[in-house]
């Protein structure tokens, strides 16, 4: 009797011990799916965002009127590029009139960004007439100038979508710190 006990107490641990182990199996497995499932939500979330952004990108691309603006800011960036102040100035002073109609007739969110960077430009332009125009420089007027051109190319540069003028402006904004700088130093002593 005490034989028949024992191996049927063996048998009832091997059964437990297999169920036990079709239980840990189980909450494996348990485990693995909500692993897959956080791992499937995680790049969802992954393409939504790359979605987004590229929204973001195809919509100002498919914004057509903002042409344009850009194309009358790529001309002041060329004659601030030249030095010729007077012709800068007419220049940017043309750029910011465009896009001031341009903003009546055209919703593009970057319509306003590009309105910003016509001021700096023309802000940085009338600084550097200051500067190279006049016998007396004028520090406070220019100092003036330029910190509301760098003030402006602060707000709106990040913004900017189209890369050439993107580039452009960045240029023009390093050259307006650089020109504050040395009105600074210059009306220091």
């Amino acid at each position: 009797m005490r034989g028949i006990l024992f191996v049927l107490l063996l048998a009832l641990a091997f059964n437990l011990g297999s169920i036990c182990n079709s239980f840990a199996e189980e909450e494996k497995k348990a485990e693995d799916i909500t692993e897959v499932t956080e791992i499937k939500e995680a790049s969802t979330e992954e393409t939504t965002v790359e979605v987004k952004k590229d929204d973001t990108k195809t919509a100002s691309v498919d914004c057509e009127c903002e042409k344009p603006a850009i194309e009358v800011l790529s001309k002041a960036y060329i004659s601030l590029e030249e030095d010729e102040w007077p012709a800068a100035i007419k220049a940017c002073t043309d750029a910011e009139t465009k896009i001031t109609e341009l903003e009546k007739t055209c919703k593009c969110p970057s319509i306003p960004i590009y309105k910003k960077v016509a001021k700096a430009y023309s802000n940085y332009a009338k600084g550097g007439n200051i500067l190279d125009g006049e016998e007396d420089i004028d520090c406070l007027k220019a100092t003036k100038l330029y910190e509301e051109a760098e003030k402006l190319f602060e707000e709106s540069l990040s913004k900017i979508l189209d890369e050439k003028l993107k580039k452009e402006a960045s240029l023009i904004s390093d050259f307006c710190v650089e020109e504050n700088e040395f009105v600074k130093e210059e009306c220091s002593s």
